[in-house]
């Protein structure tokens, strides 16, 4: 009977710690403080008690969104493990937030009374409103400038490299994940509305592709008067369109003058200028005068290979014969330097080419080099003839930039307008996406307390021992009732596995001193006597608890040794050692626990 009473005592005495956990009675109380530099602080407002729960409330600031509270003891003991490391998260919830700040809230178990733990706080937080402002802010304003720079209308759609968020975000001084970044940018192109068509921005594109040269333009976007003046130049130049094999004299340019080709013929003329023209020639563009355009280079290619004068000059007269026939010496295509190559003139006054060559409507530069064209004896009545007509582009020219120019300024108004309302809406977007998707870098703090010193130092018990006389009788076993003395408040609500601190901090949570009496469960042999009264013998020793309420203590039980003849009176103290398990009487809040 007595060995089953004693495992049903074990086992009560060793049951885990969430056994008799319940739910938090008592609040703790805290605030972590976030400085303008991102660093933090976390206060408690009164002291920790240990064996018990708390309910945590710590006061964040209202963009926290959770903190995650890491709790472990300031000293491990150089043990392996973690021992008694709670990870908890703290939830913030809408309700909690009022004018600027929140409440994170969870619970914490019990602490190990007397040690010092690390509380380790790190706040997950999204973006103030004032911070997401600012943000927002500076996307929106670089954005407009953007488009305003770059003379593109607001309604287009934008490109991803046109969203700069982390840009703003690093000048702003916020530093937040790429991945949130890559988010919150997916996030505004979804939310980012693509316009169809503005009639607001029809002028704006046309000025657009006119000063960048990005074709093509609509032909809706030409006004009606430049087109009807182009077709009257058009009309007036029929007879310049030759035939593929039309071998017409082509113009070249020498120094800053366009000269016919055949004004090279002479020997005013150097090797170098035959050599650039045949040059240039080379590069004509146009495929109804290439024909032309070859066959005057090679011409010219040789001319300009020979350095002897008596021969140059007969090569001269031989040019002059080959190519200086009725239909060679026609006024040929008036060629204009773009980049690289030469074009004939005839390119400005074709609405197509101008809708897919923006380029082209360079007219200013283009008839400066027509006027280069001067009345010498080198340029015959033919060329002047023609050359007039095309002077007609200065004015067409004019003319046209007049109309854009005044469409321009009558549609300011309207583009600034839409330009503010682009900036507007993309500012709202970006405040979206940002409350969705970014953020901010965590901010930590360490915290270190300490539990109170605060519990019981005695407690009572009650055990089975073997005793072993060192010498007479024989060994007997008995019940005993005893006290144990700590060197420090006992907790017995952390497992004995689970004790930490340092090594002296755990050997006081479980190394006790004992005093009791042993009382006569089974009879004694007939030689020994109580030294209390009639049934009971005084005990000292140590104990060692081995589980929350379970000791095994060892030590030293006295008693009256009696003569062995019947007769005598006598007696002698004597001492008997004994070993035993013991439980402690508090076990009863325990069982209560289970009621």
């Amino acid at each position: 009977m007595m060995v089953v009473c004693m495992a049903l005592l074990l086992a009560l005495s060793t049951s885990p710690a969430g056994a008799a956990d319940g739910t938090a009675d008592e609040v703790l109380r805290g605030q972590l403080i976030v400085e303008t530099d991102g660093s933090a602080e976390l206060m408690f407002s009164g002291p920790i008690r240990g064996g018990q729960p708390y309910a945590l409330e710590i006061t964040v600031p209202e963009s926290t969104t959770w903190v995650e509270l890491n709790v472990r003891p300031e000293d491990d003991g150089g043990l392996l493990g973690e021992r008694q490391h709670q990870r908890i998260a703290l939830l913030v919830t809408d309700d909690t937030k009022n004018d600027g700040i929140a409440k994170a809230t969870g619970q914490i178990e019990r602490l190990q009374i007397g040690i010092s733990y690390k509380f380790e706080a790190t706040l997950k937080r999204r973006l103030s409103p004032e911070e997401i402002d600012i943000v927002a802010t500076r996307v929106a304003a670089a954005m407009r400038n953007n488009v305003v720079d770059s003379k593109r209308c607001p309604s287009d759609p934008l490109t991803a490299a046109e969203f700069p968020l982390q840009d703003e975000l690093v000048l702003s001084g916020i530093s937040v994940a790429p991945s949130d970044v890559d988010h919150a940018t997916n996030r505004f192109n979804l939310l980012y509305p693509i316009s169809p068509a503005n009639e607001k921005c029809t002028q704006y594109r046309i000025r657009d592709a006119l000063l960048t040269a990005a074709p093509p333009l609509q032909s809706s976007s030409i006004p009606q008067s430049f087109t009807e003046r182009l077709n009257e130049l058009r009309d007036q130049l029929k007879n310049e369109n030759p035939t593929v094999n039309t071998l017409k004299e082509p113009t070249v340019f020498i120094g800053d003058r366009l000269l016919p080709a055949g004004s090279l013929l002479t020997a005013d003329h150097s090797t170098d200028d035959l050599a650039a023209a045949a040059k240039q020639l080379r590069t004509c563009e146009d495929a109804a005068f290439k024909l032309a355009c070859v066959v005057w280079a090679k011409e010219l290619e040789k001319l300009a290979n020979i350095s002897d004068p008596k021969k140059r000059t007969a090569a001269l007269l031989e040019a002059k014969a080959s190519l200086g026939t009725q239909s060679h010496s026609l006024p040929g295509p008036l060629l204009y330097r773009s980049p690289g190559s030469l074009f004939p003139a005839g390119r400005l006054l074709s609405i197509t080419e101008i809708l897919n060559n923006p380029d082209l409507m360079e007219f200013n530069t283009v008839s400066a080099q027509l006027h280069s064209m001067s009345p010498t004896p080198d340029v015959g009545s033919d060329w002047l003839d023609l050359l007039k007509q095309y002077h007609g582009l200065r004015d067409a020219e004019a003319e046209f930039w007049k109309l854009v120019n005044e469409g321009l300024t009558a549609n300011n108004k309207e583009l600034e307008d839409l330009t503010n309302e682009f900036a507007t809406l993309v500012k709202d977007i970006v405040v979206k996406a940002i409350q969705v998707e970014i953020h901010a870098d965590d901010i930590s703090t360490t915290h270190t307390a300490k539990v109170e010193q605060k519990g019981h130092h005695v407690s009572p018990q009650l055990g089975v021992v073997l005793v072993v006389p060192v010498s007479g009788p024989d060994a007997w076993m008995a019940g005993t009732a005893s006290l144990e003395f700590y060197p420090c408040p006992v907790d017995r609500q952390i497992p004995i596995g689970q004790l930490a601190g340092t090594p002296w901090q755990r050997a006081c949570q479980r190394v006790t001193v004992t005093a009791g009496v042993l009382g006569g469960a089974n009879k004694p042999p007939s030689l020994v006597q109580p030294m209390l009264g009639e049934r009971l013998y005084p005990t000292a020793g140590l104990g060692v608890r081995i589980a929350r309420y379970a000791s095994i203590d060892a030590g030293l039980v006295g008693f009256y040794q009696a003569a062995p003849n019947p007769i005598s009176s006598t007696r002698a103290p004597r001492v008997a050692g004994y070993l035993g398990l013991s439980i402690d009487a508090d076990i009863a809040g325990l069982l209560k626990s289970y009621l």
